[in-house]
């Protein structure tokens, strides 16, 4: 007698991907005349990377042989933390490095979390 696999039931309640769903949703709506539509179904980049950018990347390439920790380094989430501040005029230190960001690999894995 084969005894039957071991099926975990919680994997029926997971949902769609959003963005997957989205883009059925989306489908065969026109834009009104005249309107440029505003593709956000994929999130691709739309334009090339600043220089900067591609030095970085050029200057860690020695790097690229491991994944990165999921919470980030800790100049990242230095940098991150600090920009905030700066940009939404918060206090220095208000946010909480540790449990306040959430580094991710693309917008849409934090949109679907």
């Amino acid at each position: 007698m084969v005894a039957s696999p071991q099926i975990n039931l919680r994997l029926e309640g997971l949902t769609n991907y959003p963005f997957a769903r989205l883009r059925t949703l989306l489908d065969g709506i026109a834009p009104p005349a005249g309107a440029e539509p505003i593709a956000m179904s994929v999130g691709e980049p739309q334009h090339a990377a600043p220089h900067l950018i591609a030095e970085a990347l050029a200057g860690s390439a020695h790097l690229w042989n491991r994944y990165p920790p999921n919470n980030g380094t800790e100049d990242f989430r230095d940098a991150a933390a600090g920009w905030l501040e700066r940009r939404y005029g918060l206090p220095a230190g208000m946010v909480d490095r540790a449990q306040g960001l959430m580094p991710v690999s693309g917008t849409r894995e934090a949109l679907f979390l």
